[in-house]
């Protein structure tokens, strides 16, 4: 019997092995590979495109140690320098949604020809002065790399296109996985900041096939989910102060998402830690309705929760996952589904 018993074990870890290195090798997928049902082109003219620099310089706008208090002015300067940055992203992202929705090969089409020119301008791959300046190059990765995965699959873009934006991409994730590596024991190494990097780089890892990048994001997606403790919340955003409701929310959302493009893969990162995601995502929702346990916590009174895109789109793909009558009302009330950082529409 123990022969017996030894045999099967070792076809068993034959096969296990067989299926891992089948995975290693096979191409890295997204949560929008599936077929679009296109229609005719409506050949639109394509929107022209603010210019974005190579470098990049911007400062933060909080004033305290805790990055709870906001100066108005330093808001004010950063919006100023943000502002060309965010709105191309904003620009290539509708186009992407509505190619998703609509199916129409002209977004597709313009949206691959913006970020080719914004690959043959090597925007964003230069200097980064500024941890702000890091932040943003992150932030608006994501953005473009899942823009660019929710149109790939269309057959008219250029071959040359695709492996420009690819490298492209490539190249701005290894640049920002590098902030982040060279100071590992930084709190930005490990709180929202580096889950929000996770999930840039993740889907960059994707967008160009790069295995080591896809698994950094999803790495740094379980440097969070261990942090998370037993009844659900992050210590290092409740140090926040009046932001902690905030911050959990933000830090949820790269984490959910991340866990999408994980499980394209066949990784579950919603079973790390014992169910952290799941834990987090239910203490942060809980307080929005009931902030108290935030307010022990912290030792202050929250902020106001605007519900919308940027503070519980995530909601999205996870009540497809774990529905809940709770987060359905959540979401009945929310006034907008994007969120720019994580591409504009989550996954559905």
């Amino acid at each position: 019997m123990k022969s017996v018993f030894s045999a099967l074990w070792g076809i068993s870890l034959l096969v296990s092995s067989q299926a891992s290195a089948a995975n290693e090798t096979k191409p890295l997928a997204s949560p929008w590979d599936g077929p679009i049902a296109q229609t005719m082109s409506s050949n639109r003219p394509c929107a022209a495109l603010p210019a974005l620099s190579k470098a990049f310089t911007v400062s933060g706008y909080y004033t305290d140690k805790n990055h709870s208090i906001i100066d108005q002015e330093r808001l004010r300067l950063y919006k100023s320098a943000t502002n060309s940055v965010y709105e191309t992203a904003k620009i290539i992202t509708r186009l992407a949604d509505r190619y998703q929705q609509k199916g129409d090969p002209g977004d597709a089409a313009c949206a691959a020809a913006d970020l080719a020119t914004l690959a043959k301008a090597n925007s964003l791959t230069g200097t980064m002065q500024g941890n702000q300046a890091s932040y943003v190059q992150g932030w608006v990765l994501g953005a473009f790399s899942i823009a660019w995965l929710k149109i790939r699959n269309d057959s008219q873009i250029e071959p040359a296109n695709r492996s420009l934006i690819t490298h492209w991409l490539a190249t701005m994730a290894m640049q920002n996985r590098r902030y982040y590596d060279q100071r590992p024991k930084a709190e930005d190494a490990r709180n929202n900041h580096r889950y929000w990097a996770g999930l840039a780089v993740s889907a960059a890892g994707i967008a160009a096939n790069r295995r080591d990048l896809f698994d950094w994001g999803v790495d740094s997606a379980c440097i969070g989910l261990r942090q998370v403790t037993t009844d659900g919340s992050l210590p290092l955003e409740m140090g926040r102060r009046a932001k902690a409701l905030h911050y959990h929310l933000f830090a949820v959302a790269p984490l959910v998402i991340t866990a999408e493009l994980a499980d394209a893969n066949g990784i579950d990162l919603y079973q790390d830690n014992g169910g952290a995601l799941k834990r987090l995502a239910r203490f942060s929702l809980s307080g929005i309705s009931d902030p108290s346990p935030f307010v022990k916590a912290a030792g202050i009174a929250q902020e106001h929760i605007t519900l919308a895109g940027g503070t519980v789109g995530w909601l999205i793909p996870y009540q497809h996952r774990f529905p809940a009558p709770e987060q359905q009302a959540v979401l009945d009330k929310m006034s907008s589904k994007t969120m720019l950082y994580f591409g504009g529409l989550p996954p559905r």
